[in-house]
């Protein structure tokens, strides 16, 4: 195990190889929030937030837990920590900033299959 700066150690890691973030309804994740509520975990550290979710409603149900048994959240890769109300609001909008650039793509992606139907049904008229 490995110190933290604040006191908590590095340790069990709880990977989900194979399932995809989109959903919470991961076994090693659903071991880590029995770990959590059995009051085993003090700090969540992930490489990147997309990595335990990429739903902003499946993360604040995870925060409901994390915040309900003073669990620090903390990203690795991303400069925030949720051991200071900065990194708090930090995460906040960072996870709003995701959600945006998801629907964003999605739209993008509905246009463009939109807009091929409609050329496509163009040249089936006309040909």
């Amino acid at each position: 195990m490995k110190e933290h700066e604040h006191g908590w150690s590095l340790g069990q890691v709880f990977e989900d190889g194979g399932y995809s973030g989109g959903s919470i309804e991961r076994p090693a994740l659903q071991e880590l929030i029995d770990e959590i509520e059995a009051g085993n975990i003090q700090a969540v550290v992930v490489y990147r937030l997309d990595r335990l979710t990429r739903s902003i409603a499946d993360f604040y149900e995870l925060w409901r837990i994390f915040e309900k048994h003073d669990v620090v959240f903390v990203s690795a890769t991303e400069a925030f920590s949720t051991d200071t109300p900065t990194g708090e609001l930090f995460l906040n909008l960072l996870l709003s900033l995701a959600q945006w650039e998801r629907q964003l793509t999605r739209q993008r992606v509905c246009d463009k299959i939109a807009e091929r139907s409609k050329r496509g049904s163009e040249i089936l008229t006309h040909g």
